[in-house]
Formats: structure tokens, C-alpha cells, sequence
């Protein structure tokens, strides 16, 4: 199983960020943090590096459930997106985060984790370019994902009394 999903995307690295930064803000994500690999190579060790730039997404709604379901999860957030500049322009990967939550036990995050997913991969799908490895293997593990989120209905189904959600508090 692939950790990620990605597109190539035609034109300059610097189109590439711009448009990746768009898609994710269409989606909900806000950027809370940005290393610049390149740069900090040059300035740490002297090497030179292709441009190469990680954005941390955040959904801060999605992340705060999250975080009420699982308290340590906030050591897998934000979602990282690479921006990396190609011989044929750039490419932009995202985190699966269904992926990556599969090393905590819960599942109620797994499926918060698809709804992450799901806007990361609309995200990388606005960006228009050719999908990379992960996204096919990405595709391939939706049904077990979704065949575990209706087991998961089906228990919540029947501890909780009709009309209730509970996964939420108040009314």
C-alpha cells in the first residue's frame, strides 16, 4: 500500500505551489507551515537541492475532531504536501492519511482519516496533471476502507438509540 498520492503538474515549480496552495485552500486547508528543503539544505549542510517545498494542510475542523477522538494524533498533524520541481515541471504528493492512521488502533479516526483523504485527493485531483503511483493504489483500498466505516455504523447503530449521534456531544 502506498503512503501518499500525487500529480504531475505542467509548468514551473513556482505555478506548481501557487496552484497547489489554491486547491488546498478550496478544500478546507488552511497552510500552517512551510519548509523550504532547498534552502535549508544550502544553509545547513552547503548542498544543493532541487526546489523542493513541504506544506503543512491543516483543516482545523477535521483536526479538532481528530483530536477529541485521539489526543496524540496531533503527532501525525498537519498533512504534509510536497511541491517538487521535475524534469517535466513539478510534482505535488500528499499524505494518505488513512495510511498513516492505520498505526493507531481507533476506528473512529480512520474514519476521519477518509474524510481528510477524500479532500486531499479532490485537492491533488484540481491540480489536473497525470496521477502518480499512490493514487491507483489509493483507489485499490477504498472499498476496505469503506466495508470497515460500515461495520463501524452498523455498531454504532446499535448501542446508540435512533435519532442520536454519538460522536458528537450537545444536541
Amino acid at each position: 500500500m502506498s503512503y501518499y498520492f500525487s500529480t504531475r503538474v505542467r509548468g514551473t515549480f513556482a505555478d506548481a505551489l501557487d496552484r497547489a496552495r489554491k486547491a488546498l485552500q478550496a478544500e478546507g486547508f488552511g497552510i500552517i507551515s512551510e519548509i523550504d528543503v532547498a534552502r535549508t539544505l544550502k544553509e545547513k549542510i552547503g548542498v544543493d537541492f532541487r526546489p523542493y517545498m513541504i506544506l503543512g494542510a491543516c483543516n482545523p475542523a477535521l483536526a479538532h475532531e481528530a483530536l477529541k477522538i485521539e489526543d496524540k494524533v496531533g503527532t501525525m498533524l498537519p498533512c504534509n504536501v510536497v511541491v517538487q520541481a521535475t524534469d517535466e515541471g513539478a510534482e505535488v504528493a500528499a499524505i494518505d492519511p488513512v495510511a498513516s492512521m492505520r498505526a493507531i488502533e481507533n476506528e473512529q479516526l480512520g474514519l476521519k482519516a477518509r474524510q481528510v483523504a477524500d479532500r486531499l485527493r479532490r485537492a491533488i485531483d484540481l491540480l489536473g496533471g497525470e496521477r502518480g503511483p499512490g493514487q491507483a493504489e489509493l483507489e485499490g483500498h477504498e472499498a476496505e476502507v469503506e466495508r470497515h466505516a460500515e461495520a463501524s455504523r452498523r455498531e454504532l447503530d446499535s448501542i446508540a438509540p435512533a435519532g442520536t449521534d454519538p460522536l458528537h456531544e450537545g444536541p
